[in-house]
């Protein structure tokens, strides 16, 4: 009942471009600025707040640097994995770790979703909460690709767990790339977000399910 009444409110007050640039809105008769920065982290708070309260182990997938460390701290999650393509990224979610106050257990690992298994990290145990946040069209490079990502979260839940994600909504992306690239930069020159067009569909009603590649820069 939780979820769908979420559900019904996201329904009912949509987020608007407003929302995620420094665009000035109205909230509670109070003007704001908000960034996407920003925006992006209170959503992710909500969220794991929300969904995490009785839960232990949490399985974070496309991790990158590991930015999210306070907000798993300060939730009842004991046990976090987190997972991502980018050794780079994941030697620098290490260093956060390391560097940090945090209590919470934290191991990551180096993986590419789309094609390796979660099953050769030999864990063993499930997750009560699986988090992928801001990554999962980069999965949709075909339907092999997509179904093995799937499968690594199948495998990897527990029965009354939480799978907790968020996409892009699709025919915004195409329409709002109708014209050109999409770019917001903040008045202060900062880039917030870049999308680039990557596909030759003239009509949305033209795009395949799978491949239709963008770059996206958040």
């Amino acid at each position: 009942i939780t979820v769908a009444l979420d559900i019904f409110q996201n329904i009912l007050n949509p987020v608007s471009e407003d929302m995620i640039t420094r665009k000035r809105i109205v909230k509670n008769g109070v003007k704001e600025f908000i960034s996407m920065r920003t925006f992006h982290n209170w959503l992710k708070s909500d969220i794991i707040k929300k969904y995490t309260k009785g839960k232990r182990t949490l399985l974070d997938l496309a991790c990158g640097k590991g930015g999210d460390l306070h907000k798993w701290n300060q939730s009842d999650i004991n046990k976090v994995i987190g997972i991502d393509i980018n050794e780079e990224s994941i030697r620098e979610a290490e260093k956060r770790t390391s560097s940090s106050r945090c209590s919470t257990d934290i191991k990551f690992y180096v993986l590419d979703l789309s094609r390796e298994s979660i099953s050769s990290l030999n864990i063993s145990h499930k997750f009560d909460i699986i988090n992928c946040q801001f990554a999962l069209h980069y999965f949709f490079e075909t339907e092999e690709t997509a179904r093995h990502f799937l499968k690594n979260v199948s495998d990897n839940l527990d029965d009354d767990g939480f799978f907790i994600g968020t996409v892009f909504d699709g025919l915004k992306v195409f329409n709002a790339l109708k014209e050109s690239d999409v770019e917001y930069v903040s008045a202060g020159g900062e880039l917030l977000l870049k999308i680039e067009k990557k596909y030759n569909a003239d009509e949305f009603t033209e795009m395949k399910d799978y491949g239709e590649c963008i770059n996206v820069y958040m």
